[in-house]
């Protein structure tokens, strides 16, 4: 009730109240700290009024949820679950880190960018670009598809993807291309299609 702080900086979080999930009274502050890895359900937020513009994570109110920040990793697997929709606005991002997950099972409209590292399950909606993770070795890649964020490079699902090998050590000749997953069939031309992988 006096000018107090909620922080919630990772993690999972479910609030559920009669009223409010997340209630920081008219004189309280809510924060997500200066990284702001959380992915957060909350029935609703008060005050509305809140300091929006400083968020940065995964916030559901409600049954709609928002990418707050310009460009959010959240910390663990999350689900969206039947019934509620995350929106990726234009000009924002949302990575799926390696080794995490994320399932939609609701809905997910990405009119920004989402990037690939971990798991994607379900289907997505929108005007947005989709990447997957591409890490090439002993080799330079190019395409119309490919993209560099956060010094990774990631290339969207579809795209025609085209391998040049690096100029071997002397005494030595390429040989063949190795791939993963083996499932990705590379053509007599040095290029394949990217897959959702």
């Amino acid at each position: 009730n006096t000018s107090g702080t909620i922080t919630i900086s990772g993690g999972t979080v479910m609030a559920t109240g009669t009223r409010y999930g997340i209630n920081a009274s008219d004189y309280g502050t809510i924060s997500t700290g200066n990284d702001g890895h959380a992915v957060i359900f909350a029935s609703s937020i008060y005050p509305v009024s809140q300091n929006r513009d400083s968020w940065r994570g995964v916030i559901f109110e409600g049954n709609s949820g928002k990418i707050y920040g310009d460009d959010i990793t959240p910390s663990e697997s999350f689900e969206i679950p039947s019934g509620k929709t995350l929106e990726i606005d234009n000009g924002k991002s949302l990575t799926i880190p390696a080794g995490k997950t994320l399932t939609v099972n609701g809905t997910l409209t990405n009119n920004g960018k989402l990037y690939v590292d971990g798991t994607l399950n379900g289907t997505v909606n929108g005007n947005g670009d989709v990447y997957y993770n591409l890490a090439p070795t002993d080799c330079t890649v190019s395409s119309t598809g490919i993209e560099k964020h956060n010094e990774k490079t990631y290339a969207k699902e579809e795209s025609e993807i085209t391998l040049t090998p690096d100029t071997p050590q002397v005494g030595y000749l390429f040989d063949s291309w190795e791939v993963s997953p083996e499932s990705v069939q590379i053509n007599n031309n040095n290029s394949f299609t990217m897959p959702r992988d």
